[in-house]
């Protein structure tokens, strides 16, 4: 992926090479394409690097869930050290939310993320 970003770059450098050649030659028409061309590439580089990041970002959550995996238990998700998570946010997120006492009941916890509560039997 990193040779895409890389590729592309190359493109807008030579487009611009191009522009400079023909600017000479004052063709106008021929300009103004290579220039869209210029900006098609930019906003296509921009794009490769967003996803580069997310590729990136994602390959690090499965390392964290083969690294750590969760045990579903009963009504939240825990790992090895035994810490609840709420499965609301894991299932729909995949994102480890961190359950909190519930302040009205000690036997109930709660997500602080949205707000879902759970007893711990």
């Amino acid at each position: 992926m990193l040779d895409l970003v890389g590729h592309i770059g190359n493109a807008i450098s030579t487009t611009g090479g191009l522009i400079d050649i023909f600017r000479k030659a004052d063709n106008a028409a021929f300009i103004k394409q290579i220039s869209d061309l210029n900006i098609q590439l930019a906003v296509a580089q921009n794009e490769a690097a967003r996803l580069l990041n997310e590729n990136r970002e994602l390959k690090a959550e499965i390392d964290t869930d083969r690294s750590a995996p969760l045990r579903y238990d009963e009504v939240v998700y825990r790992d090895a050290e035994n810490y609840g998570y709420c499965p609301a946010c894991y299932d729909d997120r995949r994102k480890r939310i961190h359950l909190k006492e519930h302040p009205m009941n000690s036997n109930w916890f709660v997500c602080p993320i949205c707000d879902n509560d759970y007893e711990y039997p």
